[in-house]
């Protein structure tokens, strides 16, 4: 099987609103911004977000053997032939006797 890295991108917005005493607009704004970046909004976040775009990107990672004979390293995506080769070496429980 193989092994995958996969990026997930995932954008959200909210549109809530709150009560707050202040001498000004810009007072009660910068309130609601000092409250969202405390995370005192968190309820409200899940209750009324909305996912606006989604997106996954999948990579295969690439494996590597190294072989036992020439210590060389052959990865599964570009040299898979020779990676399957030492990769049935080890799965075979194979030893190489040296005299």
């Amino acid at each position: 099987m193989n092994t995958y890295t996969v990026r997930i991108r995932v954008d959200k917005s909210y549109d809530f609103e709150d009560r707050i005493e202040a001498e000004s607009e810009v007072d009660a704004e910068d309130v609601a911004k000092a409250a969202m970046w405390r995370g005192d909004y968190q309820k409200e976040e899940r209750a009324c977000s909305e996912i606006t775009e989604e997106r996954y990107d999948a990579e295969e990672m690439e494996e590597f053997h190294k072989c036992p004979v020439c210590t060389a390293k052959y990865g599964s995506i570009v040299d898979e032939e020779k990676y399957e080769l030492v990769d049935t070496f080890y799965e075979d429980e194979l030893v190489i006797h040296k005299p």
